[in-house]
C-alpha cells in the first residue's frame, strides 16, 4: 500500500485516484496514517 501525505494528496488528487484503482492507497496526516482511498 503506498502512503501519500495528505497535502500531496491535495495537489494532485487526480494522480492519487489513478493510484487507487490499482491498490489503496494511506494518506497520511502528520506522519501518521489518517484514511485509505480504495476504488469503488
Amino acid at each position: 500500500m503506498e502512503i501519500v501525505s495528505s497535502v500531496d494528496a491535495k495537489n494532485a488528487f487526480g494522480d492519487v485516484v489513478m493510484k487507487a484503482q490499482k491498490e489503496p492507497v494511506c494518506i497520511s496526516k502528520n506522519g501518521k496514517p489518517a484514511a485509505v482511498m480504495i476504488s469503488m
